[in-house]
């Protein structure tokens, strides 16, 4: 009987190991452009406050880049389904809760007076936010 769980067990990992390979690019290999990451400065705003925020680009080949950036109405959202999140990565940008803040590296915006029950659950820092997209 004790031999029963083990072979259970070593059978249910079996798949797992089978998809495993090295045939993988590496997390720090940019083959295109990738965005690294968004600097607000200021980082924290109260309503009607503004921020500049500029986005950190790796190119591969020094290529141009495209941005478009996009403030997601999350009041606007109760007419889509799904959540705030799926909603914002939607990849059709002529959603009628994205508004385009701008096509440039850095874009200034404006903290809106969005209702607090419409911001979601805070973070670890109690913080709430509003989301902003940036597609390169």
């Amino acid at each position: 009987m004790r031999r029963a769980p083990q072979l259970l067990l070593l059978a249910s990992l079996l798949p797992l190991g089978a998809g495993c390979g090295d045939d993988f690019d590496p997390e720090y290999w940019i083959d295109e452009p990738r965005l690294i990451g968004v600097v607000a400065d200021p980082p924290e705003l109260d309503v009607g406050q503004t921020s500049t925020l500029q986005a950190i680009v790796a190119t591969p080949h020094g290529e141009p880049v495209k941005y478009a950036w996009y403030l997601c109405d999350v009041a606007a959202l109760a007419s889509s389904s799904g959540s705030a999140a799926e909603a914002c990565v939607n990849p059709d940008p002529d959603q009628p809760y994205l508004s385009p803040l701008g096509e440039t590296a850095s874009v200034q915006v404006t903290m809106p007076n969005t209702p607090i029950d419409k911001l979601g659950l805070p973070d670890y820092t109690l913080g709430l936010f509003v989301s902003v997209r940036a597609d390169i």
